[in-house]
């Protein structure tokens, strides 16, 4: 990347520096990331740049939703008879 050190690409993927936010959408366009990997890098961004109380509560939340969502897709199971509600 133009203008930036591979010390400080590699400091930036290990997360031991966040990536400077001014500088994100040249990471993206250097980086050739497909929509889904781009928004994920941005959060990611964002939340490297965030008080670690609010990363903590991002990742409470995310990790509430995904439990959320195995339980829907335990109910639909259940509700079209391919699972025993007895076993959960």
């Amino acid at each position: 990347m133009a203008g930036v050190s591979s010390s400080f690409v590699q400091l930036v993927r290990t997360d031991r520096r966040p990536p400077p936010l001014e500088r994100i959408p040249d990471w993206v366009k250097i980086l050739h990331l497909s929509p889904e990997e781009e928004r994920a890098f941005i959060e990611a961004a964002l939340l490297a740049h965030a008080p670690p109380e609010v990363a903590a509560l991002v990742f409470s939340l995310r990790r509430d939703v995904m439990g959320l969502k195995l339980r829907v897709v335990e109910l639909e199971e259940i509700l079209a008879g391919k699972r025993d509600p007895a076993k959960g």
